[in-house]
């Protein structure tokens, strides 16, 4: 029961607990706790949003064997640490639920922003409100942009475009206020894993990870709005045990676009990630951007200024995209 070291003796000083919390603890324990956060907060980025939900111990043990095994070349102590951490299974408890209880800290803005960007479905209100949200959620088209019509029954439907999926301007506006509305938010901290994974279009594509995660918040805060009236509920978790389930939907959906159509998931996936990171890094207004990408819409900047500041790429500059 709660960071007491009951076992301390048995182990050399490098791997024994030292109070509560995870700054009151030793170098050694410290670095490789926060090493195992860097990989944790990575794995949100390109594998996996809840990770933790169906193994949390093994996760835990996992993360900090890693990175114990990545520092101990630097100093031998990190190698008495490592030694706990595969037979102690309290001493992983403990010190893995200071990187653990980093995840929702990564996720939980994502359905807030998602309660601040879904007024593009114009729900309206009580019973209205609450056929829309059904058809929304019932349906998962909440990943497109389209407009509200009705059927031969007078039921709300919302009528999309099947070329734009996961191109609603909901998700990226979410992409860009959670995972990078700075330099150091966490999807900018990530930029060399968004590569392209087409043959011979090497433009970068955003993860499939990060843009079902915003469709998830959609979902979501979505469900706020099931009853025809907004349920205060911002201080909830953004619960795998709910949405694990709809994240990986949109997981499969997303891989399947890829294997059945490459080159459009490529046009997708790049498109989505010029309209939250180029966009965003170059304050170019998003509504300059039309559906139908066109890379030479972005020549816009001098060759100072596309080398100083890391253009992705575009005719001006000769790059390839």
């Amino acid at each position: 029961a709660g960071d007491v070291d009951d076992d301390a003796e048995k182990w050399p000083a490098a791997a024994q607990l030292q109070g509560s919390g995870l700054l009151g603890q030793n170098l050694f324990i410290r670095s490789i706790c926060r090493d195992a956060i860097k990989t944790a907060e990575r794995g949100i980025v390109v594998e996996d949003a809840w990770p933790e939900i169906h193994n949390a111990a093994e996760y835990r043990r996992r993360l900090l064997m890693r990175a114990a095994k990545g520092l101990q070349t630097s100093d031998a102590r990190y190698a008495e640490v490592r030694a706990r951490i595969k037979v102690d299974e309290d001493f992983v408890r403990i010190i893995g639920k200071w990187v653990v209880d980093r995840l929702p800290h990564a996720r939980g803005p994502v359905r807030l922003a998602a309660l601040d960007h879904i007024a593009v479905f114009q729900l309206g209100v009580e019973d209205g409100c609450i056929r829309r949200v059904k058809y929304l959620l019932d349906s998962e088209t909440y990943v497109y942009p389209g407009h509200w019509e009705k059927d031969e029954a007078g039921e709300p439907v919302w009528i999309v475009k099947g070329h734009q999926a996961y191109l609603n301007t909901a998700i990226i506006q979410i992409l860009r206020a959670t995972f990078f509305s700075s330099q150091n938010a966490l999807g900018h901290r990530h930029m060399k894993e968004y590569t392209s994974s087409h043959p011979t279009r090497l433009e970068p594509e955003l993860t499939v990870q990060l843009v079902a995660l915003a469709a998830t918040g959609i979902h979501a805060a979505l469900d706020c709005w099931r009853d025809g009236n907004y349920i205060k509920r911002k201080n909830e978790k953004f619960d795998g045990e709910t949405y694990k389930t709809v994240y990986e939907r949109h997981i499969v959906n997303l891989i399947k676009i890829r294997t059945d159509h490459a080159n459009f998931f490529h046009s997708l996936m790049s498109e989505i990630y010029v309209k939250v990171v180029y966009v965003f890094s170059f304050n170019i207004p998003i509504k300059i951007i039309d559906t139908e990408y066109d890379s030479q819409r972005y020549d816009c900047l001098t060759k100072r200024e596309q080398d100083s500041r890391k253009c992705p790429g575009c005719a001006r500059c000769h790059r390839v995209r």
